[in-house]
Protein backbone atom coordinates (compact mmCIF):
# COMPACT_ATOMS: atom_id res chain seq x y z
CA UNK A 1 0.00 0.00 0.00
CA UNK A 2 2.79 2.42 0.86
CA UNK A 3 4.44 1.68 -2.47
CA UNK A 4 1.24 2.57 -4.33
CA UNK A 5 0.87 5.84 -2.39
CA UNK A 6 4.51 6.71 -3.16
CA UNK A 7 3.98 6.09 -6.89
CA UNK A 8 0.84 8.25 -6.90
CA UNK A 9 2.64 11.09 -5.13
CA UNK A 10 5.53 10.90 -7.61
CA UNK A 11 3.04 11.03 -10.49
CA UNK A 12 1.39 14.11 -9.05
CA UNK A 13 4.73 15.84 -8.55
CA UNK A 14 5.78 15.00 -12.12
CA UNK A 15 2.48 16.29 -13.51
CA UNK A 16 2.82 19.50 -11.55
CA UNK A 17 6.39 20.08 -12.79
CA UNK A 18 5.27 19.48 -16.37
CA UNK A 19 2.48 22.04 -16.13
CA UNK A 20 2.40 25.61 -17.45
CA UNK A 21 3.00 26.98 -13.93
CA UNK A 22 6.41 25.34 -13.75
CA UNK A 23 7.70 27.08 -16.89
CA UNK A 24 9.95 30.12 -16.78
CA UNK A 25 7.79 33.24 -16.49
CA UNK A 26 10.26 35.23 -18.61
CA UNK A 27 9.76 32.72 -21.41
CA UNK A 28 5.98 33.12 -21.25
CA UNK A 29 6.40 36.89 -21.30
CA UNK A 30 8.71 36.65 -24.31
CA UNK A 31 6.18 34.45 -26.12
CA UNK A 32 3.41 36.97 -25.45
CA UNK A 33 5.29 39.92 -27.01
CA UNK A 34 7.17 38.11 -29.78
CA UNK A 35 4.82 39.01 -32.65
CA UNK A 36 4.71 42.75 -31.95
CA UNK A 37 8.10 43.33 -30.33
CA UNK A 38 10.68 40.84 -31.67
CA UNK A 39 13.69 43.01 -30.75
CA UNK A 40 12.54 43.24 -27.12
CA UNK A 41 11.92 39.49 -27.20
CA UNK A 42 15.50 38.80 -28.26
CA UNK A 43 16.84 41.06 -25.50
CA UNK A 44 14.65 39.25 -22.97
CA UNK A 45 15.84 35.84 -24.16
CA UNK A 46 19.48 36.95 -24.04
CA UNK A 47 19.20 37.03 -20.27
CA UNK A 48 18.19 33.36 -20.10
CA UNK A 49 20.47 30.34 -20.09
CA UNK A 50 18.87 27.43 -21.91
CA UNK A 51 21.21 24.97 -20.17
CA UNK A 52 19.78 26.03 -16.80
CA UNK A 53 16.26 24.91 -17.69
CA UNK A 54 15.29 21.77 -15.76
CA UNK A 55 12.01 21.26 -17.60
CA UNK A 56 11.94 20.10 -21.21
CA UNK A 57 8.92 22.31 -21.86
CA UNK A 58 11.06 25.38 -21.07
CA UNK A 59 13.74 24.36 -23.56
CA UNK A 60 11.12 23.69 -26.24
CA UNK A 61 9.45 27.06 -25.68
CA UNK A 62 12.81 28.85 -25.71
CA UNK A 63 13.71 27.29 -29.08
CA UNK A 64 10.35 28.21 -30.57
CA UNK A 65 10.21 31.81 -29.34
CA UNK A 66 13.87 32.49 -30.15
CA UNK A 67 13.45 31.24 -33.73
CA UNK A 68 10.23 33.24 -34.16
CA UNK A 69 11.89 36.43 -32.89
CA UNK A 70 14.87 36.01 -35.24
CA UNK A 71 12.54 35.58 -38.20
CA UNK A 72 10.38 38.52 -37.19
CA UNK A 73 13.38 40.88 -37.27
CA UNK A 74 14.16 39.69 -40.81
CA UNK A 75 17.00 37.25 -40.14
CA UNK A 76 17.27 33.53 -40.87
CA UNK A 77 18.98 30.96 -38.62
CA UNK A 78 21.63 28.79 -40.23
CA UNK A 79 20.87 25.81 -37.95
CA UNK A 80 17.57 24.09 -37.26
CA UNK A 81 18.73 22.32 -34.08
CA UNK A 82 16.70 24.43 -31.63
CA UNK A 83 13.48 24.58 -33.61
CA UNK A 84 13.69 20.88 -34.47
CA UNK A 85 13.77 20.01 -30.75
CA UNK A 86 10.77 22.29 -30.18
CA UNK A 87 8.85 20.67 -33.00
CA UNK A 88 9.53 17.15 -31.69
CA UNK A 89 8.46 18.12 -28.17
CA UNK A 90 5.15 19.67 -29.24
CA UNK A 91 4.54 16.70 -31.53
CA UNK A 92 4.81 14.41 -28.50
CA UNK A 93 2.73 16.68 -26.27
CA UNK A 94 -0.06 17.14 -28.81
CA UNK A 95 0.10 20.94 -28.48
CA UNK A 96 -1.25 21.75 -31.95
CA UNK A 97 -0.99 25.55 -31.67
CA UNK A 98 2.70 25.57 -30.79
CA UNK A 99 3.35 22.61 -33.08
CA UNK A 100 1.92 24.59 -36.02
CA UNK A 101 4.19 27.53 -35.17
CA UNK A 102 7.18 25.21 -34.80
CA UNK A 103 6.48 23.57 -38.19
CA UNK A 104 6.16 27.01 -39.78
CA UNK A 105 9.46 28.36 -38.48
CA UNK A 106 11.30 25.07 -38.95
CA UNK A 107 10.13 25.19 -42.56
CA UNK A 108 11.44 28.76 -42.90
CA UNK A 109 14.88 27.69 -41.63
CA UNK A 110 14.99 24.71 -44.01
CA UNK A 111 13.87 26.89 -46.92
CA UNK A 112 16.76 29.24 -46.18
CA UNK A 113 19.06 26.21 -46.30
CA UNK A 114 17.61 25.34 -49.73
CA UNK A 115 16.20 22.08 -48.35
CA UNK A 116 13.03 22.79 -50.28
CA UNK A 117 11.37 19.38 -50.04
CA UNK A 118 11.61 19.19 -46.24
CA UNK A 119 10.64 22.86 -45.90
CA UNK A 120 7.57 22.49 -48.09
CA UNK A 121 6.31 19.41 -46.23
CA UNK A 122 6.65 21.20 -42.88
CA UNK A 123 4.90 24.30 -44.15
CA UNK A 124 2.00 22.25 -45.51
CA UNK A 125 1.84 20.40 -42.18
CA UNK A 126 1.58 23.79 -40.45
CA UNK A 127 -1.19 24.72 -42.88
CA UNK A 128 -3.14 21.55 -42.04
CA UNK A 129 -2.77 22.20 -38.31
CA UNK A 130 -3.79 25.85 -38.76
CA UNK A 131 -7.16 24.74 -40.11
CA UNK A 132 -7.99 23.23 -36.71
CA UNK A 133 -6.41 25.66 -34.22
CA UNK A 134 -8.02 28.82 -35.69
CA UNK A 135 -5.23 31.20 -34.61
CA UNK A 136 -5.49 34.41 -36.67
CA UNK A 137 -1.93 35.54 -35.91
CA UNK A 138 -0.62 32.14 -37.03
CA UNK A 139 -2.77 32.28 -40.17
CA UNK A 140 -1.46 35.75 -41.03
CA UNK A 141 2.18 34.72 -40.74
CA UNK A 142 1.82 31.27 -42.31
CA UNK A 143 -0.09 32.47 -45.37
CA UNK A 144 2.29 35.41 -45.80
CA UNK A 145 5.26 33.00 -45.86
CA UNK A 146 3.49 30.66 -48.30
CA UNK A 147 2.70 33.66 -50.48
CA UNK A 148 6.37 34.74 -50.46
CA UNK A 149 7.54 31.25 -51.40
CA UNK A 150 5.11 31.00 -54.31
CA UNK A 151 6.05 34.54 -55.33
CA UNK A 152 9.70 33.48 -55.49
CA UNK A 153 8.58 30.60 -57.70
CA UNK A 154 6.58 33.02 -59.94
CA UNK A 155 3.47 31.02 -59.15
CA UNK A 156 1.23 34.06 -59.19
CA UNK A 157 -2.21 32.39 -58.75
CA UNK A 158 -1.15 30.73 -55.50
CA UNK A 159 0.80 33.82 -54.46
CA UNK A 160 -2.35 35.92 -54.70
CA UNK A 161 -4.44 33.26 -52.96
CA UNK A 162 -2.11 33.06 -49.95
CA UNK A 163 -1.69 36.84 -49.71
CA UNK A 164 -5.46 37.25 -49.74
CA UNK A 165 -5.81 34.70 -46.94
CA UNK A 166 -3.10 36.46 -44.93
CA UNK A 167 -4.87 39.78 -45.55
CA UNK A 168 -8.17 38.42 -44.22
CA UNK A 169 -6.47 37.27 -41.02
CA UNK A 170 -4.82 40.70 -40.57
CA UNK A 171 -8.14 42.49 -41.10
CA UNK A 172 -9.92 40.20 -38.64
CA UNK A 173 -7.24 40.96 -36.07
CA UNK A 174 -7.60 44.67 -36.75
CA UNK A 175 -3.83 45.05 -37.21
CA UNK A 176 -3.32 47.97 -39.61
CA UNK A 177 0.40 47.37 -40.10
CA UNK A 178 -0.15 43.76 -41.16
CA UNK A 179 -3.10 44.80 -43.31
CA UNK A 180 -1.02 47.37 -45.21
CA UNK A 181 1.84 44.88 -45.58
CA UNK A 182 -0.41 42.37 -47.33
CA UNK A 183 -2.11 45.03 -49.43
CA UNK A 184 1.41 46.03 -50.53
CA UNK A 185 2.27 42.41 -51.32
CA UNK A 186 -0.85 42.05 -53.44
CA UNK A 187 -0.18 45.35 -55.21
CA UNK A 188 3.44 44.33 -55.87
CA UNK A 189 2.32 40.98 -57.28
CA UNK A 190 -0.20 42.60 -59.61
CA UNK A 191 2.52 45.06 -60.65
CA UNK A 192 4.78 42.15 -61.55
CA UNK A 193 1.90 40.71 -63.59
CA UNK A 194 1.44 44.11 -65.36
CA UNK A 195 -2.13 44.20 -64.07
CA UNK A 196 -2.43 47.95 -63.53
CA UNK A 197 -6.16 47.89 -62.72
CA UNK A 198 -5.66 45.58 -59.74
CA UNK A 199 -2.48 47.45 -58.81
CA UNK A 200 -4.52 50.66 -58.62
CA UNK A 201 -7.30 48.95 -56.63
CA UNK A 202 -4.93 47.82 -53.88
CA UNK A 203 -3.10 51.15 -53.86
CA UNK A 204 -6.44 52.86 -53.20
CA UNK A 205 -7.08 50.49 -50.32
CA UNK A 206 -3.69 51.46 -48.88
CA UNK A 207 -4.17 55.23 -49.05
CA UNK A 208 -6.41 55.61 -45.96
CA UNK A 209 -3.87 53.67 -43.90
CA UNK A 210 -0.65 55.27 -45.15
CA UNK A 211 -0.20 57.49 -42.09
CA UNK A 212 -0.48 54.51 -39.71
CA UNK A 213 2.69 52.77 -40.96
CA UNK A 214 6.35 53.68 -41.22
CA UNK A 215 9.62 52.20 -42.44
CA UNK A 216 9.77 49.56 -45.18
CA UNK A 217 5.99 49.08 -45.23
CA UNK A 218 5.36 52.76 -45.95
CA UNK A 219 8.23 52.84 -48.45
CA UNK A 220 6.78 49.83 -50.31
CA UNK A 221 3.37 51.48 -50.46
CA UNK A 222 4.85 54.70 -51.87
CA UNK A 223 6.91 52.71 -54.39
CA UNK A 224 3.81 50.87 -55.61
CA UNK A 225 2.07 54.22 -56.05
CA UNK A 226 5.06 55.49 -58.02
CA UNK A 227 5.04 52.36 -60.17
CA UNK A 228 1.35 52.84 -60.95
CA UNK A 229 1.88 56.44 -62.11
CA UNK A 230 4.87 55.31 -64.14
CA UNK A 231 2.55 52.82 -65.91
CA UNK A 232 0.28 55.82 -66.61
CA UNK A 233 3.27 57.80 -68.03
CA UNK A 234 2.80 60.45 -65.34
CA UNK A 235 6.53 60.82 -64.65
CA UNK A 236 6.23 63.77 -62.30
CA UNK A 237 3.74 62.02 -60.03
CA UNK A 238 5.70 58.78 -60.19
CA UNK A 239 8.95 60.52 -59.29
CA UNK A 240 7.24 62.33 -56.39
CA UNK A 241 6.15 59.09 -54.74
CA UNK A 242 9.43 57.29 -55.47
CA UNK A 243 11.51 60.08 -53.95
CA UNK A 244 9.27 60.03 -50.85
CA UNK A 245 9.84 56.29 -50.65
CA UNK A 246 13.61 56.74 -51.05
CA UNK A 247 13.58 59.21 -48.15
CA UNK A 248 11.75 56.69 -45.98
CA UNK A 249 13.75 53.49 -46.56
CA UNK A 250 16.05 52.09 -49.23
CA UNK A 251 14.26 49.64 -51.54
CA UNK A 252 15.81 48.10 -54.65
CA UNK A 253 12.55 48.43 -56.57
CA UNK A 254 12.44 52.18 -55.80
CA UNK A 255 15.96 52.70 -57.11
CA UNK A 256 15.33 50.65 -60.24
CA UNK A 257 12.15 52.61 -61.04
CA UNK A 258 13.97 55.92 -60.50
CA UNK A 259 16.49 54.67 -63.06
CA UNK A 260 13.66 53.88 -65.47
CA UNK A 261 12.27 57.41 -65.07
CA UNK A 262 15.71 58.96 -65.56
CA UNK A 263 16.09 56.96 -68.79
CA UNK A 264 12.70 58.15 -70.03
CA UNK A 265 13.81 61.71 -69.30
CA UNK A 266 17.03 61.12 -71.28
CA UNK A 267 19.23 61.31 -68.18
CA UNK A 268 21.23 58.21 -69.06
CA UNK A 269 24.21 58.65 -66.67
CA UNK A 270 21.80 59.06 -63.77
CA UNK A 271 19.72 56.12 -64.98
CA UNK A 272 22.81 53.88 -65.21
CA UNK A 273 23.87 54.95 -61.73
CA UNK A 274 20.49 53.86 -60.35
CA UNK A 275 20.56 50.56 -62.26
CA UNK A 276 24.09 49.73 -61.11
CA UNK A 277 22.91 50.13 -57.50
CA UNK A 278 20.38 47.33 -57.96
CA UNK A 279 22.73 44.74 -59.53
CA UNK A 280 23.17 43.11 -56.11
CA UNK A 281 19.45 43.08 -55.28
CA UNK A 282 18.01 40.00 -53.64
CA UNK A 283 15.12 40.17 -56.11
CA UNK A 284 16.23 38.32 -59.25
CA UNK A 285 13.61 40.08 -61.39
CA UNK A 286 15.00 43.51 -60.44
CA UNK A 287 18.61 42.42 -61.04
CA UNK A 288 17.82 40.87 -64.41
CA UNK A 289 15.85 43.92 -65.56
CA UNK A 290 18.69 46.25 -64.47
CA UNK A 291 21.29 44.12 -66.33
CA UNK A 292 19.19 44.08 -69.49
CA UNK A 293 18.71 47.85 -69.51
CA UNK A 294 22.41 48.49 -68.84
CA UNK A 295 23.38 46.06 -71.61
CA UNK A 296 20.96 47.73 -74.06
CA UNK A 297 22.35 51.14 -73.16
CA UNK A 298 26.02 50.17 -73.60
CA UNK A 299 25.21 48.19 -76.75
CA UNK A 300 23.72 51.34 -78.25
CA UNK A 301 27.06 53.10 -77.67
CA UNK A 302 29.32 50.16 -78.56
CA UNK A 303 29.76 51.17 -82.20
CA UNK A 304 31.15 54.53 -81.09
CA UNK A 305 33.37 53.43 -78.20
CA UNK A 306 35.26 50.16 -77.58
CA UNK A 307 35.07 50.79 -73.84
CA UNK A 308 31.28 50.68 -74.01
CA UNK A 309 31.46 47.48 -76.06
CA UNK A 310 33.61 45.83 -73.40
CA UNK A 311 31.21 46.97 -70.69
CA UNK A 312 28.23 45.54 -72.58
CA UNK A 313 30.09 42.24 -73.05
CA UNK A 314 31.09 42.13 -69.37
CA UNK A 315 27.53 42.80 -68.24
CA UNK A 316 26.22 40.13 -70.62
CA UNK A 317 28.57 37.57 -69.07
CA UNK A 318 27.45 38.52 -65.59
CA UNK A 319 23.80 38.28 -66.66
CA UNK A 320 24.42 34.78 -68.06
CA UNK A 321 26.05 33.80 -64.79
CA UNK A 322 23.05 35.18 -62.93
CA UNK A 323 20.71 33.15 -65.14
CA UNK A 324 22.74 30.02 -64.46
CA UNK A 325 22.94 30.60 -60.70
CA UNK A 326 19.26 31.40 -60.56
CA UNK A 327 18.42 28.18 -62.39
CA UNK A 328 20.72 26.05 -60.22
CA UNK A 329 19.91 27.59 -56.85
CA UNK A 330 16.34 28.72 -57.23
CA UNK A 331 13.84 26.21 -55.86
CA UNK A 332 11.06 27.57 -58.04
CA UNK A 333 10.76 24.47 -60.19
CA UNK A 334 10.91 22.10 -57.24
CA UNK A 335 8.39 24.20 -55.31
CA UNK A 336 5.99 24.15 -58.26
CA UNK A 337 6.46 20.39 -58.66
CA UNK A 338 5.95 19.80 -54.95
CA UNK A 339 2.88 22.01 -54.95
CA UNK A 340 1.44 20.07 -57.87
CA UNK A 341 2.28 16.75 -56.18
CA UNK A 342 0.79 17.92 -52.91
CA UNK A 343 -2.38 19.13 -54.61
CA UNK A 344 -2.66 15.78 -56.40
CA UNK A 345 -2.13 13.92 -53.13
CA UNK A 346 -4.71 16.14 -51.43
CA UNK A 347 -7.12 15.42 -54.26
CA UNK A 348 -6.48 11.69 -53.94
CA UNK A 349 -6.88 11.88 -50.15
CA UNK A 350 -10.10 13.83 -50.59
CA UNK A 351 -11.38 11.27 -53.08
CA UNK A 352 -10.33 8.46 -50.74
CA UNK A 353 -12.07 10.10 -47.78
CA UNK A 354 -15.12 10.75 -49.92
CA UNK A 355 -15.15 7.12 -51.01
CA UNK A 356 -14.69 5.92 -47.43
CA UNK A 357 -17.46 8.28 -46.35
CA UNK A 358 -19.78 7.00 -49.07
CA UNK A 359 -18.96 3.37 -48.27
CA UNK A 360 -19.48 4.06 -44.58
CA UNK A 361 -22.79 5.76 -45.31
CA UNK A 362 -23.77 2.84 -47.57
CA UNK A 363 -22.79 0.40 -44.84
CA UNK A 364 -24.87 2.32 -42.31
CA UNK A 365 -27.83 2.39 -44.71
CA UNK A 366 -27.50 -1.36 -45.28
CA UNK A 367 -27.20 -1.93 -41.54
CA UNK A 368 -30.26 0.21 -40.84
CA UNK A 369 -32.16 -1.51 -43.63
CA UNK A 370 -31.13 -4.88 -42.19
CA UNK A 371 -32.23 -3.84 -38.71
CA UNK A 372 -35.54 -2.57 -40.07
CA UNK A 373 -36.04 -5.80 -42.01
CA UNK A 374 -35.06 -7.86 -38.97
CA UNK A 375 -37.37 -5.80 -36.74
CA UNK A 376 -40.18 -6.12 -39.29
CA UNK A 377 -39.72 -9.87 -39.56
CA UNK A 378 -39.52 -10.22 -35.79
CA UNK A 379 -42.53 -7.97 -35.23
CA UNK A 380 -44.49 -9.69 -37.98
CA UNK A 381 -43.66 -13.07 -36.50
CA UNK A 382 -44.75 -11.92 -33.04
CA UNK A 383 -47.89 -10.39 -34.51
CA UNK A 384 -48.71 -13.62 -36.33
CA UNK A 385 -48.08 -15.58 -33.15
CA UNK A 386 -50.29 -13.19 -31.18
CA UNK A 387 -53.03 -13.46 -33.78
CA UNK A 388 -52.78 -17.25 -33.73
CA UNK A 389 -52.80 -17.25 -29.96
CA UNK A 390 -55.78 -14.92 -29.93
CA UNK A 391 -57.60 -17.18 -32.38
CA UNK A 392 -56.79 -20.17 -30.21
CA UNK A 393 -58.05 -18.30 -27.17
CA UNK A 394 -61.19 -17.31 -29.00
CA UNK A 395 -61.75 -20.91 -30.10
CA UNK A 396 -61.12 -22.14 -26.58
CA UNK A 397 -63.38 -19.50 -25.09
CA UNK A 398 -66.10 -20.24 -27.64
CA UNK A 399 -65.84 -23.92 -26.92
CA UNK A 400 -65.87 -23.31 -23.17
CA UNK A 401 -68.81 -20.95 -23.61
CA UNK A 402 -70.75 -23.64 -25.47
CA UNK A 403 -69.91 -26.16 -22.77
CA UNK A 404 -70.98 -23.91 -19.91
CA UNK A 405 -74.13 -22.87 -21.80
CA UNK A 406 -74.99 -26.55 -22.31
CA UNK A 407 -74.46 -27.25 -18.62
CA UNK A 408 -76.72 -24.34 -17.67
CA UNK A 409 -79.47 -25.56 -20.02
CA UNK A 410 -79.21 -28.98 -18.40
CA UNK A 411 -79.43 -27.34 -14.97
CA UNK A 412 -82.59 -25.49 -16.05
CA UNK A 413 -84.15 -28.71 -17.33
CA UNK A 414 -83.51 -30.24 -13.92
CA UNK A 415 -85.13 -27.19 -12.28
CA UNK A 416 -82.00 -26.45 -10.28
CA UNK A 417 -80.16 -23.22 -9.40
CA UNK A 418 -76.97 -22.62 -11.41
CA UNK A 419 -73.74 -23.54 -9.74
CA UNK A 420 -71.41 -20.69 -8.82
CA UNK A 421 -68.57 -22.17 -10.87
CA UNK A 422 -70.78 -22.31 -13.97
CA UNK A 423 -71.78 -18.63 -13.56
CA UNK A 424 -68.08 -17.72 -13.07
CA UNK A 425 -67.09 -19.73 -16.16
CA UNK A 426 -69.83 -18.02 -18.16
CA UNK A 427 -68.58 -14.57 -17.09
CA UNK A 428 -64.95 -15.42 -17.83
CA UNK A 429 -65.75 -16.68 -21.34
CA UNK A 430 -68.04 -13.77 -22.20
CA UNK A 431 -65.64 -11.13 -20.92
CA UNK A 432 -62.66 -12.70 -22.73
CA UNK A 433 -64.58 -12.67 -25.97
CA UNK A 434 -65.91 -9.12 -25.43
CA UNK A 435 -63.82 -6.77 -23.20
CA UNK A 436 -66.31 -3.94 -23.87
CA UNK A 437 -68.95 -6.01 -22.13
CA UNK A 438 -66.79 -6.26 -19.03
CA UNK A 439 -66.36 -2.48 -18.94
CA UNK A 440 -70.14 -2.03 -19.17
CA UNK A 441 -71.14 -4.63 -16.56
CA UNK A 442 -68.30 -4.16 -14.06
CA UNK A 443 -70.28 -1.78 -11.77
CA UNK A 444 -73.12 -4.33 -11.41
CA UNK A 445 -73.53 -6.95 -8.77
CA UNK A 446 -72.96 -10.67 -9.39
CA UNK A 447 -76.70 -11.47 -9.89
CA UNK A 448 -77.20 -8.51 -12.24
CA UNK A 449 -74.15 -9.52 -14.31
CA UNK A 450 -75.43 -13.13 -14.47
CA UNK A 451 -78.85 -11.98 -15.77
CA UNK A 452 -77.21 -9.86 -18.46
CA UNK A 453 -74.91 -12.69 -19.58
CA UNK A 454 -77.72 -15.28 -19.65
CA UNK A 455 -79.86 -12.94 -21.78
CA UNK A 456 -76.95 -12.61 -24.25
CA UNK A 457 -76.90 -16.44 -24.46
CA UNK A 458 -80.63 -16.33 -25.34
CA UNK A 459 -81.98 -17.87 -22.11
CA UNK A 460 -85.67 -17.19 -21.50
CA UNK A 461 -86.70 -15.07 -18.51
CA UNK A 462 -88.34 -18.11 -16.90
CA UNK A 463 -85.08 -20.07 -17.32
CA UNK A 464 -83.05 -17.21 -15.88
CA UNK A 465 -85.41 -17.08 -12.88
CA UNK A 466 -84.72 -20.76 -12.13
CA UNK A 467 -80.94 -20.38 -12.52
CA UNK A 468 -80.63 -17.33 -10.24
CA UNK A 469 -83.33 -18.47 -7.76
CA UNK A 470 -85.76 -15.66 -8.51
CA UNK A 471 -89.25 -15.17 -9.92
CA UNK A 472 -89.85 -14.35 -13.61
CA UNK A 473 -91.50 -11.04 -12.62
CA UNK A 474 -88.42 -10.08 -10.61
CA UNK A 475 -86.24 -10.82 -13.64
CA UNK A 476 -88.52 -8.67 -15.80
CA UNK A 477 -88.41 -5.80 -13.33
CA UNK A 478 -84.62 -6.13 -13.08
CA UNK A 479 -84.23 -5.90 -16.87
CA UNK A 480 -86.28 -2.69 -16.95
CA UNK A 481 -84.13 -1.15 -14.19
CA UNK A 482 -80.89 -2.22 -15.97
CA UNK A 483 -82.08 -0.52 -19.16
CA UNK A 484 -82.18 2.78 -17.27
CA UNK A 485 -79.04 2.05 -15.23
CA UNK A 486 -76.75 0.89 -18.05
CA UNK A 487 -78.10 2.79 -21.06
CA UNK A 488 -79.95 5.69 -19.45
CA UNK A 489 -83.01 4.74 -21.47
CA UNK A 490 -86.66 3.98 -20.63
CA UNK A 491 -88.59 1.08 -22.04
CA UNK A 492 -89.60 -2.50 -21.49
CA UNK A 493 -87.65 -5.63 -20.65
CA UNK A 494 -87.40 -6.65 -24.30
CA UNK A 495 -85.80 -3.28 -25.10
CA UNK A 496 -83.13 -4.10 -22.58
CA UNK A 497 -82.61 -7.55 -24.13
CA UNK A 498 -82.11 -5.97 -27.52
CA UNK A 499 -79.64 -3.36 -26.22
CA UNK A 500 -77.52 -5.78 -24.19
CA UNK A 501 -77.27 -8.20 -27.12
CA UNK A 502 -75.91 -5.36 -29.31
CA UNK A 503 -72.79 -4.92 -27.14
Amino acid sequence: MRKIVFILMCSLVFAACSSEHCRNTSLLQAEAICQQYPDSTIRLLDGLDIDSFSVEADRALYGLVFTEAIHHVGLILSSDTLINLSQQFYEQQGDDVRLARACLHHGIVLYGQKRYGEAFRLLKRAEELAEDVNDLALNYELFAVMGDINDNANNYPLTLDYYHRSLRAAEQLGNQEWTVRQLNNLATTFDAMNNTDSLKAYIERCRPLQDSVQGPIRATMLTNMGSYYLHQNDLDKAKEYLLLSQQTTYLDKTIKLLGDIAALEGKWPQACDYWFQTLQSGDYAIRIDAYRKLINYYDSLAEYDEKHHRMASHLSQRLNTLYRDNYENNGATSILDMQAQYDEQQKERHQYRTMIGLLTALGIVILIAGLIAWYYILTHRELVQMQRQKKRQLRDNSRQLKDVTARLHKTVNLGQVAKDEDISALAQCCYSLNPALLALLKPLGTKEQAVCLLIRQHFQPSEIAILVASSPQSITNLRVRLLQKLFNETGGAKDFDQRICQI
